[in-house]
């Protein structure tokens, strides 16, 4: 992770020269290219160390989350739900938003995928809390609707 960081700044600088120069010679079309790029280079990496570090908060003080932490745990959460299915690749989602009722972020949302005779069987709600705690359908804890009232609703 440390050398693609490192690139990507050898690569940022080579681009702010390219845009400075572009200025100073009035090409506005190539500083602005060379801008966007140098833009696109930062969400790059922003996006990438997002991937790299966790977005679950370790206290109270990290809430809420950013809307792409937020954004990375719902799709975490998704992943972890979708391996438990029959058929993962099916996994249609659906409704899902971070909920912090509990004091931590958990996910809620709604998933329908292919049973064993390949055809969808409706959505079933779900709660997603990661690897740690786990996930949790509906149908599987007797008093799921009342976790999702609590967590959720």
């Amino acid at each position: 992770m440390f050398v693609m960081q490192l690139i990507a700044v050898v690569v940022g600088i080579g681009l702010i020269s390219v845009f400075v120069k572009s200025l100073r010679q009035r090409d506005f079309k190539n500083s602005i290219t060379a801008f966007a790029i140098f833009l696109g280079l930062c969400g790059l990496l922003g996006a990438l160390d997002l991937r790299s570090s966790s977005v679950a908060p370790t206290s109270a003080a990290n809430l809420p989350l950013s809307s792409s932490q937020e954004f990375i745990w719902i799709r975490n959460n998704q992943r972890l739900i979708a391996k438990r299915l029959k058929d993962p690749g099916s996994a249609k989602f659906g409704n899902d938003f971070v909920s912090y009722k509990s004091g931590a972020p958990v996910v809620c949302g709604t998933v329908n995928a292919k049973n064993s005779f390949g055809a969808y069987s409706g959505a079933t709600r779900y709660i997603g809390a990661g690897e740690t705690i786990g996930t949790y359908m509906e149908g599987e804890a007797k008093d799921f609707d009342d976790l999702w009232r609590k967590v959720c609703g």
